[in-house]
């Protein structure tokens, strides 16, 4: 019996809410607009991965539909004869790999698709989106990790005298992400102390490094979604676009 399916991204219905809540997120007291924050690195490292997935799923769908039954037969030379061998094993073959694939796709973390974006087509995602773009997506799924799991944010220090404490980030999780919001000019140092600390925690959840990944999601979504020169994969694309928010 055959099956269908209706669907619609469940991703949807949160790009929907943050474009609300963007708009009034001045409303929030301190702890309500950094749970904001947090839901809005959730829903933005959620849309790429509906991204990456639907390049990926339509591709595979496009191998499974092809009519192999027609690529014509496979022509070997054996002891001076040519012989020729239908493809049916080999088509098979590639069919079963893109149905086992595509079974992969479904369930998989943001890292997982990268990978499986590098398996399926010729092109390594680092080359279509650039080396930068793909250090800030690693950065964002950590972010995302932390968020969403309820995972502590902290600072660990040296020192005994806590007047003379030095915050270390080697062996946080908020390294990577840091170190990328440096880049971007938004964190300028990493001297963290007894007393500073809670302000250099806060810049995860300020506008300027939502803003940053948030417009980094959107570069590399239109930079996957250009790299796709096969027009009826275009046509199999049916992705909302994150919703246009204001500093």
């Amino acid at each position: 019996m055959g099956r269908s399916r209706v669907f619609i991204s469940s991703n949807t219905f949160g790009k929907a809410f943050l474009a609300k809540a963007w708009e009034a997120r001045g409303e929030l007291q301190k702890y309500e607009r950094r749970g904001f924050a947090q839901y809005f690195y959730i829903i933005i490292t959620g849309h790429i991965e509906t991204v990456i997935m639907s390049c990926i799923k339509a591709r595979l769908k496009i191998i499974m539909s092809v009519q192999w039954n027609k690529a014509g037969l496979y022509e070997l030379e054996l002891n001076n004869e040519i012989q020729s061998h239908s493809l049916e094993p080999i088509t098979s073959s590639i069919k079963q790999i893109a149905s086992s694939t595509l079974n992969e796709v479904e369930n998989a973390p943001l890292s997982k698709l990268v990978q499986l974006y590098n398996k399926v087509f010729p092109e390594n995602i680092n080359l279509v989106i650039g080396s930068e773009s793909k250090k800030d997506l690693d950065a964002l799924a950590v972010l995302r990790n932390i968020f969403a799991h309820g995972r502590d944010i902290f600072v660990e220090f040296e020192g005994e005298d806590p007047a003379e404490f030095k915050g270390i980030l080697d062996g946080n999780p908020l390294k990577n992400p840091a170190q990328r919001l440096q880049a971007a000019g938004i964190i300028t140092n990493f001297d963290i102390t007894g007393q500073n600390h809670d302000s250099f925690t806060s810049i995860f959840f300020s506008d300027e490094a939502m803003l940053y990944f948030y417009n980094v999601v959107r570069e590399v979504e239109s930079k996957l979604k250009l790299n796709n020169q096969f027009v009826p994969e275009n046509m199999m694309y049916h992705i909302q676009e994150l919703p246009e928010i204001q500093s």
